[in-house]
């Protein structure tokens, strides 16, 4: 069963690459998704992102019109700062030192042992925390992906051609203490859970199919098959996409606050995020509306 289960998802990957490659050097056969939000004649347009691709994703002809149109564009990070870079990699490795200790069992540390053995980088980590082993095995092939390849370097490289304003909704230091926070809030049964999944999600590459099934619905403009891959995501790993969905829960309350500061300038906006601060009852989009804002997918 586990093996038909693998070549079922073996199949699914190599699918979604050969769509990856066929399409992603040609812009204009990309729909992608933009949200508008719409509150008394005034509209904050978002575009969820995909962080890092295989090959190059198609910035459509409908989003390249929407940021000339932008007299800001908010990101989260502005991925083209070199400072940004640097502490970003200092806060991640304060905040792994942060995280609360969690024992595994023997079975499924010798399982995430073996694995580090056999990627890159990973002989080095075997002294850091087990879920910041979990994650970087589960991640490690989306991580070779070029970050030049993901849309918000895109986004971010066409404003500032323009001279558009680049402005961060978070800096990195935020998001790794955010994490540490929701991480702090877990029970020691719910931290091994936690790991468990983080192991399983690399041994059977589910993160990489997550992320290369919401680029194929990213680069398809369809919104259904997004929502249900994230659902299917939450149904294979519960406890990793709750751990998850908690973050970004905390961060889109921030970069929501954020955001309304700089829509009262009444200046043009557009807000690219990472795709799953846009979905759910903590979403982005959901928040807005709370806030009497209509919400339509263009």
């Amino acid at each position: 069963m586990m093996r038909k289960r693998r070549t079922l998802l073996l199949s699914s990957l190599l699918s979604g690459m050969n769509v990856l490659l066929a399409c992603g050097e040609r812009p204009s056969t990309a729909r992608g998704l933009i949200w508008s939000v719409t509150r008394n004649g005034a509209t904050i347009h978002f575009v969820p992102t995909i962080h890092k691709s295989p090959a190059k994703l198609g910035v459509p002809a409908a989003l390249t019109k929407t940021l000339e149109s932008a007299h800001v564009l908010a990101v989260e990070l502005d991925v083209l700062d070199q400072e940004t870079a640097a502490i970003s990699a200092q806060c991640d490795r304060v905040a792994a030192l942060k995280l609360p200790y969690v024992e595994l069992e023997p079975g499924i540390q010798d399982e995430l042992d073996g694995m580090l053995s056999k990627v890159n980088g990973g002989v080095s980590l075997k002294a850091q925390h087990p879920f910041v082993q979990a994650s970087y095995v589960s991640s490690h092939v989306i991580q070779s992906w070029p970050l030049a390849h993901g849309l918000d370097y895109q986004l971010v490289v066409q404003a500032k051609k323009r001279d558009t304003p680049v402005v961060a909704l978070e800096s990195a230091c935020e998001w790794f203490n955010t994490m540490v926070e929701v991480a702090s809030r877990l029970s020691a049964p719910e931290a091994k859970l936690l790991v468990r999944e983080a192991v399983t999600e690399a041994s059977s590459a589910n993160s990489t199919w997550l992320v290369l099934t919401l680029i194929r619905a990213w680069e398809t403009g369809d919104s259904a098959s997004f929502e249900r891959t994230i659902h299917d995501w939450q149904r294979r790993s519960p406890a990793l996409s709750r751990f998850l969905l908690a973050q970004y829960a905390s961060r889109n309350a921030t970069m929501q606050r954020r955001i309304l500061a700089l829509h009262r300038t009444n200046l043009p906006l557009v807000v690219a995020v990472g795709a799953l601060h846009m979905w759910g009852p903590n979403g982005l989009p959901e928040l807005f509306r709370r806030d009497g804002w209509s919400s339509a997918i263009g």
